[in-house]
């Protein structure tokens, strides 16, 4: 019926952030990029289980290439693949690696 439930406190990230972009593939929800709280751009990627809503712990991942370190991208899947791209870095340059 579209009817939200009552939202909780989850699992805590390892590096606070905002501006990531998230997806979700085969249980688990996938966090990449963001800002920090002193605006630097991030380049690392966080995995964790999601059953029945609940989010698992945080596993730092893979991260990004040093030249990809981007907030406010764009995370899709594509053929089973994380795909991140675009944002911009620290310096507000705009970006388009993946």
């Amino acid at each position: 019926n579209g009817t939200l439930g009552t939202f909780s406190a989850g699992t805590v990230l390892t590096t606070a952030r905002t501006s990531a972009s998230a997806v979700f593939k085969d249980g688990y929800v996938y966090l990449a990029g963001g800002m920090d709280a002193g605006g630097t751009s991030l380049g690392t990627v966080h995995s964790a289980t999601l059953i029945n809503g609940v989010i698992g712990s945080w596993t730092n991942t893979n991260a990004l290439p040093s030249s990809a370190l981007r907030r406010a991208g764009t995370g899709v899947l594509v053929s089973g693949r994380f795909i991140f791209t675009g944002g911009s870095n620290t310096a507000g340059s705009a970006g388009g690696q993946s």
